[in-house]
């Protein structure tokens, strides 16, 4: 974000351009990027483009409307949002929109609404700093970025959660999340020119910080483990190229992604992990500046730096 006047010396200030906000999925859990934004506003970077997916796609657009007032315009619109403006209805009115769709639970409406309060009638073109989010293709399962156009059919077919939302026709494919593809779109960011990354991921694919102790903690760390093993082999990969600084998050899987009651003690808690993370990083050349998560064990074949 732009320099305030109590703006602190920025370790974020000499990597090299362009710098890309990295901004992955996570339904509810997008309230962690709320946070890490406002703690990297004293810093003062704004980036040169921004990739998202699913919620970071949503919570990227609003960034790339007007960088330095993004940190107030996020916390007023995470402020009101709740379940019902994104997953609205009951369990009851979900097995009926499941049983006349089959291929979703939840109407597709309140997301809309959501997201044309801020989109409509709005292109790609009229933001300040460049946008690029993915989806996948429902008949292909390949990744489609989107980066022109208009926005909020783009920002609806990024959250598109599969089985939750059904698909957004766009462009003549039918598209879902692209956070089931790469949950966070390193490459993306990279091919679009980004020469250091600044990830703000909500920490969707964790592992629990025990052993399984049921079948459904045991499935969970199923996903985790494969959701997540290709985002660190990514990140070992690219950090040998460019400087990727992960900006730091709360720890654990007690946090549903569909759920709103945990959004300011989200905001709170990475606002302040943010600022104390920055405050004592030195970034020197191309590396892995921060991680994913401290209880995921990382491949060896990199030093990993803080």
């Amino acid at each position: 974000m732009s320099a305030t006047p109590d703006a602190r010396p920025s370790p974020l200030a000499g990597l090299p351009r362009p710098v890309a906000y990295v901004l992955s999925g996570g339904g509810s859990l997008g309230a962690m990027q709320v946070g890490m934004v406002r703690g990297m506003a004293p810093y003062g970077l704004d980036p040169d483009l921004i990739v998202g997916a699913s919620v970071g796609a949503i919570n990227g657009a609003l960034i790339a409307l007007d960088p330095p007032t993004a940190p107030a315009r996020l916390s007023e619109i995470w402020g009101g949002v709740g379940p019902e403006s994104v997953f609205p209805g009951s369990r009851l009115s979900h097995l009926v929109t499941l049983a006349r769709h089959r291929t979703h639970l939840c109407d597709p409406g309140a997301l809309r609404a959501l997201i044309a309060t801020h989109a409509e009638g709005r292109s790609f073109a009229d933001l300040a700093v460049p946008l690029a989010v993915t989806a996948v293709d429902a008949s292909s399962g390949e990744v489609v970025t989107l980066d022109q156009g208009p926005l909020a059919p783009a920002l609806l077919a990024s959250s598109a959660i599969p089985g939750i939302f059904p698909p957004v026709a766009l462009d003549g494919k039918l598209l879902y999340d692209g956070g089931i593809a790469g949950n966070v779109p390193l490459r993306t960011a990279l091919a679009a020119g980004a020469r250091s990354l600044v990830v703000l991921d909500c920490r969707l694919v964790q592992l629990p910080n025990h052993v399984p102790r049921n079948a459904l903690q045991a499935f969970g760390f199923s996903l985790a483990v494969m959701a997540g093993r290709p985002l660190w082999d990514q990140l070992a990969d690219l950090s040998s190229q460019v400087p990727i600084v992960y900006l730091p998050g709360p720890s654990g899987t007690d946090r549903s992604p569909f759920r709103f009651d945990h959004t300011a003690e989200l905001v709170e808690t990475c606002e302040q992990a943010t600022d104390r993370f920055l405050a004592q990083l030195k970034v020197d050349g191309p590396g892995l500046y921060g991680q994913p998560q401290a209880t995921v064990p990382l491949p060896r074949r990199r030093r990993w730096r803080r």
